[in-house]
């Protein structure tokens, strides 16, 4: 029985036709560089420790992605910063104003319903750059603030027991697209939608519904959805969902949600979200540029990279190397049964999002334990 558990909503999610068609319509020190994936269901929040972050018309405040990302191309002109050293993820723009200054480009001038205005790297939409981020209107007051992203996968890589649900299929790529708001974001000039809290949501294809995604640990626990998965260094604790069984893990790539929640090991607030794609993506050569992305050899083909997280190998479907799926795990069972990646060996792509600073991350303690105090 599928565990799918939508909710809808009196709002048109899809866009137009051509739409559809142009966006979406459109891990020891390198292991816990990477990591997984989990389900988005709708769950009420339920408050830890930590509240969820503050309604402000900014929000998130920050943003930053791609681990070993700060070499390549994709960067920008600009000076948005750095995550922290030992990941290597770049800034983001948070606003229209950092977009055109750090390579961004707007793709359209209409506003995509409950996304905001398409802005993409270079204003092309691209697999060394497969990324939309959607802002609200830019006025002669304000600039757009971000309201939304979208993640482009190419080489049909998305499962077909997804397609035309949660992935949009397109001619070049198939697309998931994310919202983010809060109680003062505008979108396409009608205001708000579904909550006056802060959240993250899937939004499913043709209008039907959304997808949130908990806001704090306790509430992706309460929900009996979620299963709680490792905590990576820099990344935080990973929870996963399979769109057939739940918390009940399958682990069969075709039922494992591509977009994870990552959580503060002490606050247990969500300061991030990751994509996973059950192929390697990164664009690198292990001939020439080897399995260690950190040596000085490497640095080149570092800059070469795309958006996807650098990982040489990918993350392994079995156990034959340092990039491992299963490390993003806790249990026995990811090793026995983890199946349905593509490639020679199968292997895992991620791409890691983050709403914090890096101070605000948080720190793990056993990978599979209680932080330690």
């Amino acid at each position: 029985m599928s565990n799918k558990n939508y909710h809808n909503d009196d709002v048109d999610h899809s866009s137009s036709p051509t739409m559809k068609n142009k966006f979406a319509m459109t891990r020891s020190t390198i292991i816990s560089l990477l990591a997984a994936v989990g389900l988005v269901i709708v769950v009420a929040v339920h408050h830890h420790s930590s509240s969820p972050p503050t309604s402000t018309s900014k929000w998130p405040t920050v943003l930053y992605s791609s681990f070993l990302s700060s070499n390549n191309g994709y960067k920008g002109t600009g000076e948005l910063g750095y995550g922290s050293v030992y990941s290597g993820t770049t800034g983001r723009p948070i606003t229209t104003k950092e977009a055109a200054s750090n390579g961004w480009k707007p793709l359209q001038k209409e506003c995509v319903p409950n996304l905001g205005y398409p802005w993409a790297f270079d204003g092309k939409i691209t697999d060394g750059a497969p990324v939309t981020l959607y802002y609200s209107k830019e006025t002669k007051k304000n600039v757009g603030v971000l309201t939304g992203m979208a993640v482009h996968y190419y080489d049909d890589v998305a499962p077909d027991t997804m397609i035309g649900s949660e992935f949009l299929k397109g001619e070049d790529y198939d697309t998931l697209q994310v919202a983010f708001h809060d109680k003062n974001t505008d979108v396409c000039g009608v205001g708000p939608l579904f909550s006056n809290e802060p959240y993250i949501a899937l939004l499913l294809v043709d209008g039907n519904g959304r997808k949130h995604i908990p806001m704090t640990e306790d509430a992706a626990k309460a929900s009996g959805e979620w299963a709680k998965g490792s905590c990576l260094k820099d990344m935080g604790i990973h929870w996963w969902n399979d769109i057939e069984n739940g918390s009940n893990l399958s682990f069969e790539a075709k039922y494992l949600f591509p977009i994870a929640p990552m959580y503060n090991a002490t606050t247990g607030s969500l300061h991030g979200i990751m994509f996973v794609a059950a192929k390697f993506m990164q664009n690198w050569d292990i001939k020439s540029c080897g399995v260690n992305p950190f040596s000085k050899e490497s640095l080149n083909c570092r800059k070469k990279t795309n958006l996807w997280d650098v990982n040489p190998m990918g993350l392994l479907e079995k156990k034959a190397g340092p990039f491992y799926m299963c490390d993003n795990f806790c249990g026995d069972t990811c090793e026995d049964k983890l199946t349905g990646a593509a490639g020679s060996p199968p292997s895992y792509s991620t791409m890691h999002w983050f709403f914090v600073n890096k101070e605000d991350i948080g720190t793990c303690g056993p990978r599979c334990g209680e932080i330690e105090s």
